[in-house]
């Protein structure tokens, strides 16, 4: 096999057939490969991030918790009860109709958000 240094210009004549040149094309291509597969790479030492914009540990941190009571519930009162906890941070209200709709809580519903009335599962609320 030919050895040829990466980007090398190489001229080659055909002498009565032309599978020399092409010999001498695919060592050159091989050579490319050779090169890129060679070890040269840069060990980093780890570097640890950490940040806490509030200045206090994970542990205390508070849940966001939001209560609906009493008169402020009187006062924000709807036909259902998505519609009634719509606009609390992080609920949303489904549409399926007049009079027909459930509460999104962080972005689960369905069977992940049970609403129950009593203790028994109520389908519309």
């Amino acid at each position: 096999m030919l050895n040829i240094q990466p980007f090398a210009l190489v001229c080659a004549k055909p002498i009565a057939f032309k599978r020399k040149s092409i010999t001498i094309a695919i060592a050159c291509l091989m050579s490319h490969s050779v090169l890129a597969a060679e070890p040269n790479t840069v060990d980093l030492d780890n570097i640890p991030v950490t940040g806490n914009p509030l200045g206090v540990s994970s542990d205390e941190l508070v849940v966001p918790v939001s209560v609906l009571n009493g008169r402020e519930l009187s006062l924000r009162r709807e036909g259902t009860l998505g519609e009634t906890l719509n606009g609390i941070p992080g609920v949303t209200a489904t549409q399926f109709g007049p009079n027909a709709s459930r509460p999104i809580i962080r972005g689960l519903d369905a069977e992940r958000v049970r609403i129950m009335q009593n203790g028994i599962g109520i389908l519309d609320a």
